[in-house]
């Protein structure tokens, strides 16, 4: 039975140009070797340019690498308070959903929106810019290419359906 991966996902992405390795290797692992590629922020989300400085202050100040979820804690504020900007309101909360549905918003890692209805059927799925790092030695990457949060939605839909 072949995996839900080699179904659904290399399927999609090859849609879009992308050849994804029988065996994608974990970003930092041993497993990794000179020009591989493979995507995802986990240990390289300091070496992202916009959050670099971000990166530095907070290993300085807790002792502790950036993690996605950390990643998540910077980017929250920034299309929040957009969003209620946006929607002119701070109350009336359907008013900011129809805002977070159908806004872009600025963030340091670039423009951010909500999406993925085709993933779990009611969308509201934080899509961020991806980077697609280059292996080109031991715990070292480069960016090959970064795919927007508009070419995910578009992703998501050639490989979840509802795509054109």
């Amino acid at each position: 039975m072949r995996s839900y991966f080699s179904r659904r996902i290399a399927p999609g992405a090859a849609a879009f140009g992308i050849q994804i390795p029988a065996k994608v290797p974990a970003i930092g692992t041993q497993e990794t070797a000179s020009n591989e590629v493979c995507s995802g922020y986990s240990a390289v989300v300091p070496r992202w340019p916009e959050v670099a400085a971000f990166a530095r202050e907070y290993e300085d100040r807790f002792g502790a690498e950036v993690t996605p979820a950390v990643l998540l804690g910077l980017l929250l504020p920034q299309w929040l308070s957009q969003a209620l900007e946006k929607a002119g309101t701070v109350t009336d909360v359907e008013r900011i959903i129809e805002v977070l549905e159908t806004e872009t918003f600025d963030t340091s890692v670039g423009p951010v929106q909500f999406g993925g209805e085709e993933i779990n059927g009611i969308g509201h799925i934080l899509m961020l810019p991806q980077p697609i790092w280059k292996i080109v030695g031991p715990g070292e990457y480069e960016i090959e290419k970064v795919y927007t949060a508009e070419e995910l939605e578009a992703l998501a839909k050639a490989i979840y359906g509802g795509g054109e």
